[in-house]
This record gives C-alpha cells, structure tokens and sequence, in this order.
C-alpha cells in the first residue's frame, strides 16, 4: 500500500523473540502495579484471557524477564526461513521505492475499497499520476476481479493467476496492480 511500512523489531526476519511490553520501575513500585494491573484489565478483554487460568500466562511487563525474552536473535536473520523473509522484505521495500512512490509524490486524488462477498476486498490509491489498487482474498471460494485496461501487477503472491483481464484469487493470496497515464 501506499502507507509508510511499519516494521517491529525483527519483524522483516520473523524474529522468533517475541516483541513484549516492558517496563523498568523499579524505583517506583506504586507505579509498577498500576502498570501490572492495567495490563490484566487490558488482556481481560480479549476471549483467549477472559478466565483467570489464562490470566496468569500475561507477562509481568514489570520483571526483567520481559525484557529479556525480547532481545533479537541477530544470528537467526541468517538462517532458513529468517533469511528467506528478509530477503522478501527487502524485494518489496524495493519495489515500493521503485513502483509506488513515484505515484505518492504526485497529487492525492482519493481511495475507494469493495468488500467482494465476505472474503475479499478491492481497494484502489488515486493520485495525479496514476493508480495503486489491492486485489486480496482471504479465504474460500476463489475470488475473480478483473484487470482494467492499462493495469499491470507490480506485485501479486504465488497463487495468484492472471490471464489478461482476469484476476483468479484463491484463498490467502494477493495481486497489487498500478496504472500510469
């Protein structure tokens, strides 16, 4: 998409360290609990930590061990599937610098999305130079969309087909498709 990416530590190597919380108030423990609480209050919204037995697997953003579980592997970005992620990371950071930005920097005209039944979505980018448009499905059935005249894909997953004017989607795949004046 035309937004800024947002990668999260490790994320464009699928670090295996997870990217915790934490927080170091030691020398403030009144301040340490409200923080520890609030984060219960926080997780005890969501289903998967609704009852307390699955309260307790919340991380302490108060002890060091968070921190600690947090630091990078740096080794692992190397090694399969790390290096075969960042690889793919940095195709793509080049195919925006190459194919999408040009377009940010003319005049913003707009955007417009679809949801295609329930499993797809069609959303298109307008600028003074062009158009950026996402063709995505997510799941089962196949989606088909078609390609507008002048349309070329800049980027589209594995299972993607394309036969001219046709987009076929199965489920979990992508086509990002640019047109120039």
């Amino acid at each position: 998409s035309p937004q800024i990416p947002l990668l999260f530590m490790g994320e464009e190597w699928a670090a295996s360290s997870p990217f915790m919380f934490f927080v170091d108030f030691s020398d403030d423990e009144r301040l340490a609990a409200a923080v520890r609480e609030g984060r219960s209050r926080e997780f005890a919204r969501f289903r998967d930590f609704a009852d307390e037995s699955a309260a307790d697997k919340i991380p302490d953003p108060t002890m060091p061990v968070s921190a600690r579980i947090s630091v990078l592997r740096w080794e692992e970005r190397l090694a399969s599937p790390h290096a075969e992620v960042i690889a793919d990371t940095k195709r793509l950071l080049q195919l925006r610098r190459a194919e999408i930005l040009p377009l940010t920097r003319t005049a913003y005209a707009g955007a417009n999305w679809h949801e295609r039944a329930e499993n797809a979505i069609n959303i298109a980018w307008h600028y003074e130079g062009g158009h950026l448009r996402l063709l995505a499905n997510f799941e089962e059935p196949r989606f088909t969309a078609e390609i507008q005249p002048g349309e070329r894909a800049i980027w589209k997953s594995e299972t993607a087909k394309l036969d001219g004017e046709l987009a076929h989607l199965p489920s979990w795949s992508g086509v990002m498709l640019k047109q120039t004046p």
